[in-house]
């Protein structure tokens, strides 16, 4: 249906809003790209990372974009203007980022999602009752769930409601499901 050419280098993610009007692309060339899809017009091509973008994902009412790139920073942005609104760093090796309500899970644990951002849209997916810390806690609104040993802590994981799955290194995938 459509060609979409401007990266300079290797794409290593893509991701569509919700309601499909736009399509974020991360390369290698350090930049994301958003596109129209029905078009193939580029709306934006967004700079900051300095170094390969891994991943793009967008939040549930595509008012954020996130991106994570090997310069050990995620990026926060609002794609109708590009701008920054928030910056995580410090953080290396993350390669996948999705949005849980009022957090931003990663591969490597999930981060708080500043709540002026989230709060100022009424729209928002209510936030999540669980997610993983960065020290291997499962944590619930009343505090810590479950300690996962290392082994469980592969960074592939994904949470929907209650219910915790995690990919391993061994090719299984465990779940976990938690009362309210």
């Amino acid at each position: 249906l459509q060609k979409l050419e401007g990266h300079t280098n290797g794409v290593n993610s893509v991701a569509f809003s919700q309601d499909g009007s736009l399509l974020a692309s991360a390369s290698r060339d350090r930049t994301i790209r958003l596109w129209d899809p029905s078009t193939g017009q580029e709306v934006q091509k967004l700079d900051g990372h300095t170094h390969t973008v891994d991943t793009v994902a967008f939040s549930q009412d595509g008012s954020l974009l996130a991106s994570a790139s090997a310069d050990g920073t995620i990026r926060l942005r609002d794609p109708s203007t590009g701008q920054q609104v928030q910056k995580y760093e410090a953080i290396s090796g993350v390669h996948t980022v999705s949005f849980s309500g009022h957090i931003l899970m990663t591969n490597k644990g999930s981060l708080p999602i500043d709540s002026r951002l989230i709060n100022a849209r009424s729209s928002e997916v209510a936030s999540v009752n669980i997610y993983l810390d960065n020290s291997g806690w499962i944590r619930g609104v009343n505090g810590n769930l479950l300690w996962l040993p290392q082994e469980y802590r592969t960074g592939h994981s994904a949470f929907h409601g209650n219910t915790l799955a995690i990919g391993l290194h061994s090719g299984q995938v465990t779940f976990f499901r938690f009362k309210s």
